[in-house]
């Protein structure tokens, strides 16, 4: 089977099945590094990390990228939605994986994508206040609270 793959031209690349998430999550990194994206943070530790990456890690450690299908991402979805995670929250994480098998077809480790379950987001905030609003409020509050809403 594999040699009809290969005369086909449909085989996967060398070392597909052994590629793991903290392969993908490592070059997604050194890609952030290497564009000096904002995203990238440094902990205290010295150790890279982009916001958002941690409920990756512990979701998808040790899985190999095979294994991470629509189905796998929709278990993700709902493991953390039953845990309070926004929608827009849930969504920074899923764009972020997406971001990381999309680095590595560029890079010719993978030749697929799976589908990624997008959920939809909340409006965005309104209710701003006009100057004159901001003012009668302030004049409203107790003088130890202004200081508070003028930070705000």
């Amino acid at each position: 089977m594999r040699l009809g793959q290969v005369a086909a031209g449909n085989a996967p690349p060398a070392g597909y099945p052994r590629i793991r998430y903290e392969n993908l999550r490592d070059a997604l990194l050194r890609d952030y590094a290497a564009n000096r994206r904002r995203w990238l943070r440094i902990a205290k530790n010295g150790n890279s990390y982009i916001c958002g990456i941690s409920t990756l890690n512990a979701f998808f450690k040790s899985f190999r990228v095979v294994d991470i299908t629509t189905d796998v991402l929709r278990e993700f979805v709902e493991k953390h939605q039953r845990s309070g995670a926004a929608n827009g929250t849930i969504n920074r994480s899923l764009a972020l994986l997406r971001r990381m098998f999309r680095l590595a077809v560029r890079d010719g480790k993978l030749r697929d994508v799976p589908y990624f379950p997008m959920l939809k987001e909340a409006s965005p905030r309104n209710g701003f206040l006009e100057h004159r609003e901001y003012q009668k409020l302030r004049q409203e509050l107790p003088q130890y609270l202004r200081p508070i809403l003028a930070m705000g």
